[in-house]
């Protein structure tokens, strides 16, 4: 009995990790790692990160002028100055999160002519620390930036936090699909638990095969030795028990709970849009028919 509290106390982390993991709007963004693709050519995407922001606005701040930066050092332009050219709020599909979309200009310097760039504001994520009592902000912003000297096409861009059959597929390997929602701890506990389940089945079995063996070999012995193999049996029977209640488990809490933030990008239907541009002291709209 000692040995199945054993091979089970790992599997009961496992299960009770749920209350001290982290909940899904404090998981790092999957844009952070992995960088959207834009489904055409007219604009890039740009994830910036500040790490000595003393304040939110702050950092604000000074994730423009990293994305400036960013954008100097690809575009092989020069960035003159930047102002809001609009903002718009939009409710989205079912399970995404309502947004606003930040759209911004900045002014460029290109073949030395003054042109501007628009540019959205997707999404941004901070977290917050503290080092020897010094206050340390994290900050990530995710935007979509236009090329030089084209009209933008920006997609829409939708936030969500579920991910449904991508996670059930992965979990067909144990704490795979948790890894992938970014769930690091949680999808290497249910693999450990797996592991360990797993092993608990060999061993048992091993040892329930040993008795057995004795058993037929020993008629002396014959009742001490059946007595041991049946406990070495149901010891296995529980970790197969175990290990089939923590498969089922992990493929329940792919599909279910919720994962980092991630961006989809999809192509805006076919018909007119108008996207607002600056050149020079003029401001007005750019009319494009998208198809």
């Amino acid at each position: 009995m000692k040995r199945v509290i054993f091979i089970l106390c790992p599997l009961l982390l496992v299960l009770f990790n749920g209350e001290y993991a982290q909940a899904a709007k404090d998981l790092k963004p999957k844009w952070i790692t992995e960088t959207p693709r834009p489904t055409n050519s007219t604009y890039r995407f740009y994830v910036t990160y500040v790490d000595n922001g003393e304040s939110v606005d702050g950092a604000r701040m000074l994730s423009k002028s990293e994305l400036y930066r960013l954008v100097e050092k690809t575009e092989s332009i020069h960035v003159l100055e930047d102002y809001n050219t609009k903002s718009t709020q939009r409710t989205t599909q079912n399970g995404v999160n309502e947004r606003t979309d930040e759209v911004y200009s900045m002014q460029i310097q290109s073949e030395g002519e003054n042109v501007n760039l628009t540019y959205i504001k997707v999404d941004e994520y901070w977290s917050e620390s503290s080092v020897g009592g010094i206050r340390r902000l994290e900050f990530y912003t995710l935007y979509a930036v236009a090329c030089p000297r084209v009209v933008p096409q920006f997609d829409d861009f939708y936030l969500t936090d579920k991910y449904g059959a991508d996670a059930l597929v992965r979990s067909l390997v144990p704490g795979w699909g948790q890894i992938y929602k970014g769930s690091k701890v949680k999808g290497l506990s249910i693999l450990a638990g797996e592991v360990l389940c797993i092993t608990g089945i060999i061993v048992c079995e091993n040892q329930r095969a040993s008795y057995y063996k004795k058993m037929l070999e020993q008629p002396r012995f014959a009742k001490t030795y059946n007595t041991k193999s049946d406990n070495w049996a149901n010891c296995r029977n529980v970790c197969i028990g175990a290990a089939a209640a923590l498969y089922v488990y992990n493929l329940i809490d792919a599909v279910a709970t919720k994962g980092a933030r991630k961006v989809i990008v999809k192509k805006k239907d076919a018909g007119l849009a108008f996207i607002p541009m600056v050149d020079g002291d003029n401001v007005g709209l750019s009319m494009v028919w998208k198809f």
